[in-house]
């Protein structure tokens, strides 16, 4: 799945290829105040602790961000008039909007009713279920 996520965004193949064995077959031990335990392999595909991991997290999720995000019926909008100027009262409008957050495994929903939120809960066990996290 992270080969495909990662042809999705068009990585040439010699970054893909290097981003993939840096997670092929790694094998991990667990060190204790006795020992360390037996070696096992690695069967998470990102592990957080790894330099590169906040990339490929962002390079993952993107497709669950984009889809989600890009559907304007689902997102919190946030709308303030800023001060600009204070002598002559000018003020600037500024929106924000948002309908998700993640960050390395966790994952905010933001919405403004309980059927929008029902929604982007939909999406992305859609997402979760064809990347065989769930």
């Amino acid at each position: 799945m992270l080969e495909m996520a990662f042809k999705r965004i068009k990585l040439p193949e010699n970054i893909i290829s290097f981003l993939l064995d840096l997670y092929k077959d790694k094998k991990i031990k667990v060190v204790t105040a006795f020992s360390n335990s037996k070696e096992v392999v690695a069967e998470d595909e990102i592990n957080q602790k790894e330099v590169v991991s906040s990339l490929i997290c962002c390079m993952y999720y993107n497709l669950l961000l984009r889809t989600i995000q890009e559907q304007e019926s689902l997102e919190y909008s946030i709308k303030v008039k800023w001060p600009k100027n204070l002598v002559i009262e000018k003020t600037k409008k500024e929106e924000l909007r948002q309908a998700i957050l993640i960050y390395a495994d966790d994952t905010i929903f933001i919405a403004r009713f309980r059927q929008d939120l029902e929604n982007i809960i939909e999406i992305a066990n859609e997402f979760y279920t064809l990347i065989a996290l769930k």
